[in-house]
This record gives structure tokens, C-alpha cells and sequence, in this order.
């Protein structure tokens, strides 16, 4: 019964071992084979949940977007009761998307490098980021090429914040997140000059603190 304890169980095991292997290792080069060594199941088990690790991929994907949608869901809602300016509005939706990658960075390491026809997970991610700023500045000259920018930037700092999770300082990197995000946003016109020069500052200090 797919529904039992022991069935969860087990498709539980076998999706950590995928994700740990792929952490590890290329996509392409993983094999059931070595799914089932790190699972510690059988073939037949195996297969009796997944076709092949395609299914797995897709799986964990469908789960990790389902989960950061939800997690979003919860926080926007608080973000617009606070009926901030569009751009204080990016500052807390951007310390949300970070809080998020540092809740979950094994399953965003593991999907990160797998593209397929049916699999991408940061482009769906950076689809979700692009609708999103364009909702906040509908009238916004250039939204279109400036919701790409943001959310390429978005994306690259949420991967970034999964990768270092255990190494960084939580309020550090989201500090850090916001200047660099919010400076570069400046170039393509969205904040005015006291916020860049206050993100420019902080940076520099951070700069001038670790030598």
C-alpha cells in the first residue's frame, strides 16, 4: 500500500540517496544501480516506487517548488500588510526567498545542476520571481528586462545562500544579499541614490572588516 508507514519509508530513503549522490555527482552519471547501494534497497523495491531516477528528479522538484510556494504564500501575505514601497517590498520578499534556501539546502543542491525537458528547477523559481516583480511595478518602464535582471540576480544569491548554508552567518549573507541585490538594481533604475549609497557602504565596510 503506497499509503503505509514502510512504503513512505522507503521512497523517503531512496529519494535522500539520490539527493545526496546528486550533490555529489553529475546527473547523467548517476545509475540505479548506485541509487540502490546508497538506499541500501533492492531493485525489485526500487522499482516498485520509481521508473528511474528521472521519476526521482521530478518528484523532488514537484515537492521542493510545492514547498517554496506554500512558504511564500505564508510570508507575502505579512509582506503587503505592511504597506511598504515597492522597494522596501523586494528588501523583505528577497529576506524571505533567503530564508527559505538556508531551511533547504540539500534538496536545492541537489536539483540545482539537473536540466531536462521536464526539469529546471530555478527556472521555474526564476519564472516565480519575474511575475512576481512585475506585479509590484506593472508600470514600470523596462519591467520586462528588469524582472529578468532581478530575478536571474534573486536566483543566483538563493543558490548561493543553499551552498554556503553551513558556512555563513544567517544575518550576515541576507545583509549582504540585499546590498549587492539592491546595488545593482540601482544601474537599472529602481532606487534612488540614498539606497544605493547605503548598500555601496555596507558592502564597503564588510570589505574593509575581514582585512
Amino acid at each position: 500500500m503506497k499509503s503505509s508507514l514502510q512504503y513512505r519509508r522507503t521512497d523517503k530513503a531512496i529519494i535522500n540517496a539520490f539527493m545526496k549522490l546528486a550533490s555529489e555527482i553529475p546527473f547523467e552519471k548517476i545509475t540505479v544501480q548506485d541509487i540502490l547501494e546508497e538506499a541500501l534497497v533492492s531493485r525489485y523495491t526500487f522499482y516498485a516506487h520509481f521508473h528511474d531516477k528521472f521519476e526521482i528528479a521530478e518528484r523532488l522538484q514537484e515537492e521542493l517548488y510545492q514547498d517554496f510556494l506554500s512558504f511564500m504564500q505564508e510570508k507575502i501575505p505579512e509582506i503587503h500588510a505592511k504597506k511598504m514601497p515597492a522597494r522596501e517590498h523586494h528588501q523583505h520578499f528577497d529576506f524571505e526567498i533567503a530564508q527559505f534556501s538556508v531551511k533547504n539546502p540539500e534538496k536545492l543542491r541537489a536539483i540545482k545542476n539537473i536540466h531536462t525537458e521536464t526539469i529546471d528547477f530555478y527556472r521555474l523559481l526564476k519564472s516565480y520571481f519575474m511575475d512576481h516583480y512585475k506585479e509590484t511595478l506593472p508600470n514600470h518602464p523596462e519591467a520586462e528586462l528588469e524582472a529578468k535582471i532581478y530575478a536571474n540576480m534573486v536566483a543566483a544569491v538563493m543558490e548561493y545562500c543553499a551552498d554556503y548554508s553551513t558556512d555563513l552567518n544567517s544575518n550576515i549573507s541576507v545583509s549582504v544579499m540585499q546590498a549587492q541585490i539592491h546595488a545593482c538594481l540601482y544601474g537599472i533604475g529602481i532606487h534612488d541614490d540614498k539606497s544605493v549609497q547605503k548598500a555601496q557602504e555596507y558592502l564597503f565596510s564588510l570589505a574593509h572588516k575581514e582585512k
